[in-house]
């Protein structure tokens, strides 16, 4: 399997341009099928991801840069109701925006630094299917450390190093027709900046985050083949909880959502 990408880009600001032109990213993929049921694969990427983090001057980083490897086992069983996955992968990046302690932009935002020689070493697994007539699952699982070229332990304030996602719908078929039933949850560890060591301890706290799991319902009927009324609830334990640690962005509280779709 290959493929590639070609990326052209134009950041401008009051006082400086950023571009690029024609960056091409290139895929490269195989798969082997290990008999009936499992098959085994390996991926490569490239890596160019422009990014809007500035530097203690007021300069835009420069755009991420570097590479992915992955190596996989697929398994499909039960004619394609039972799915499992495992990988394993390495990221490489140069120029990945890092805080740069308690220095500031000229703007007065958080400054970063760009941090070459990062790695990022992780699994993640996965199961997916039909467990029952009408009642689907998907669950994953992801652990992760980010590194720098020192070796020291990286943390950007938003990738946690474990995370959980669960989901399910049930259909209760022939008793109560053209009804799903659904919901699912989302668990993660802590998160940190991974200066932030350089505050002091009655500032420490603000830039740390711990664990939280964050679940939301749904319930959707199908009217007819044209019509569908849907309701869902985020959030619903309205867990209160920062989207950046260095940005005091709140998630979304809990709220509930009615909507009415029609399809010609």
């Amino acid at each position: 399997i290959t493929g590639g990408r070609v990326t052209s880009y134009v950041q401008r600001t009051s006082w400086e341009d950023q571009r690029d032109t024609g960056v091409f990213t290139p895929y490269l993929g195989a798969v082997y099928d290990l008999g009936l049921h499992w098959s085994t694969y390996a991926s490569y990427t490239q890596i160019f991801n422009p990014q809007s983090s500035r530097d203690v001057q007021g300069r835009r980083l420069d755009p991420e840069s570097g590479s992915n490897m992955e190596l996989g086992l697929k398994g499909s069983f039960h004619e394609g109701r039972l799915n499992v996955a495992a990988a394993v992968f390495e990221t490489r990046k140069d120029d990945m925006a890092v805080v740069d302690g308690r220095l500031l932009t000229p703007e007065g935002d958080q400054a970063y630094r760009a941090e070459d020689g990062v790695k990022a070493r992780g699994i993640e697994l996965e199961v997916s299917g039909q467990l029952a007539p009408g009642w689907q699952v998907a669950t994953g699982f992801t652990h992760v450390l980010i590194r720098g070229k020192d070796g020291r332990l990286l943390n950007t304030g938003y990738i946690p190093k474990q995370m959980f996602k669960l989901f399910t719908t049930w259909r209760p078929g022939s008793a109560l027709p053209g009804l799903t039933l659904g919901g699912g949850l989302t668990a993660q560890t802590a998160v940190f900046e991974s200066d932030s060591s350089s505050y002091p301890d009655a500032v420490l706290a603000q830039y740390r985050q711990g664990g939280r799991v964050v679940w939301n319902l749904m319930a959707r009927y199908q009217v007819n083949r044209n019509f569908d009324v849907s309701v869902n609830l985020a959030n619903g334990g309205d867990k209160r909880y920062r989207t950046q640690i260095m940005q005091h962005n709140i998630g979304a509280p809990r709220n509930l959502t009615v909507g009415l779709r029609y399809r010609i």
